[in-house]
């Protein structure tokens, strides 16, 4: 694995040393992480942190990362993630735009923007009544217990 990463940082110095000199190095000091499907594509957003300056990480390094970019998250990456600068890929490529870094907070990915959306579902009369009896069982079944108790 060691040799795996000295090559994937030996590829990002050859694209360091292609980068022209007027290429503002916003992104310098900035150790960047890329989660999941992303659009624009990862192989992008790579080329566009390297170039201008930020240390593109290909596993992720908790010790030493400082920003997150992903598109959505699960439950439980935001669960694992809430210590981190979690963001869309929009602030890298409106910070490349803007030609300086923006504020991380205003593209943050919160709860509600990474949790997968719930499915509606009709239910027909008969699995309303199901379900209505269900409740209804369980709710005796309660009533029983503390009666006992």
């Amino acid at each position: 694995m060691t040799n795996k990463r000295a090559k994937l940082k030996d590829q990002e110095k050859i694209l360091e040393g292609s980068a022209s000199q007027t290429v503002p190095q916003i992104f310098e000091g900035l150790s960047i992480y890329i989660n999941g499907y992303t659009n624009p594509p990862q192989s992008e957003l790579r080329t566009q942190i390297i170039l201008h300056g930020g240390d593109y990480q290909h596993y992720l390094k908790k010790s030493s990362v400082t920003h997150i970019i992903a598109t959505n998250l699960t439950h439980a990456k935001c669960n694992e993630f809430r210590a981190y600068k979690v963001v869309k890929p929009n602030w890298l490529m409106d910070s490349i735009k803007e030609q300086r870094l923006l504020p991380w907070n205003d593209y943050r990915i919160t709860g509600k923007d990474a949790a997968q959306r719930e499915l509606q579902f009709q239910r027909s009369k008969k699995q309303q009544q199901q379900q209505q009896q269900q409740h209804e069982e369980e709710d005796n079944t309660k009533s029983l217990l503390k009666g006992k108790l």
